[in-house]
């Protein structure tokens, strides 16, 4: 597939002929500047690149005036590149509680002086239960590849079945869920008695499924460092 692959081009339009029964794409190249904008036709049009491929900075009030870094996570540098965010000992916010921020705050916690979370709503974030696979289960998969075929199964009925959990409010299973959801919430921030409003905050007010659930076995727990302060 990869010679029928034009990279590196962005779709500046595209627009169904009537006439050709056709779709006309307006192409242009990301590299190449000097060269001019193109065109193809197409019997079908497949647009892949997700509905999260467009970062949107939000306007803040005096932003101009702040002189430290700012970056969107999407666009945030990679190691090692000559745009790497040194970020030790720094004073950092974090705009946003969604998954990205759910995946950052525990990922940089350990590494700078502070952080300041700012939460417009709380996010479902249970434990992922993620854990590394022993050398000796591999071994067992790698025996007896029905194992892990049997395996593979398990995972994805339990994760199909864990839609009907949410989806119809008010049964018996739903309620139950959602009990079950703050107790973990509370049980990984901290049942001490001084983290109690803190758990109010970080514990939705909505029901799960209403928005993006973001499991993590960290983003929680690292509300518990005296360098994380949670911002409503």
């Amino acid at each position: 597939l990869n010679k029928k692959i034009t990279y590196n081009t962005r779709v500046v339009e595209a627009r169904w002929n009537d006439d050709s029964k056709k779709w006309i794409i307006k192409l242009k190249s990301e590299t190449d500047p000097n060269k001019s904008p193109w065109e193809i036709s197409a019997n079908f049009i497949i647009t892949a690149p997700g509905v999260l491929n467009v970062p949107v900075t939000p306007e803040f009030k005096n932003s101009s005036k702040f002189n430290g870094v700012a970056c969107h996570s999407y666009n945030w540098p990679r190691k090692g590149s000559e745009n790497e965010i040194d970020l030790n000992n720094k004073r950092v916010s974090i705009i946003g509680t969604g998954a990205s921020a759910v995946q950052i705050l525990p990922t940089i916690v350990d590494q700078v002086k502070s952080v300041n979370v700012y939460q417009r709503s709380a996010a479902w974030a249970p434990p992922k239960f993620d854990y590394e696979y022993s050398t000796e289960t591999k071994n067992r998969f790698k025996t007896f590849p029905i194992l892990m075929r049997f395996y593979r199964w398990y995972l994805y009925w339990f994760t199909e079945q864990s839609y009907f959990l949410f989806i119809i409010r008010g049964t018996k299973i739903q309620k139950k869920t959602v009990k079950v959801l703050r107790y973990l919430h509370k049980k990984m921030i901290g049942k001490e008695p001084e983290k109690k409003e803190l758990v109010e905050k970080l514990t939705p007010n909505y029901e799960p499924g209403c928005k993006r659930i973001t499991p993590s076995d960290t983003y929680l727990k690292a509300f518990r460092k005296p360098n994380v302060e949670l911002i409503t």
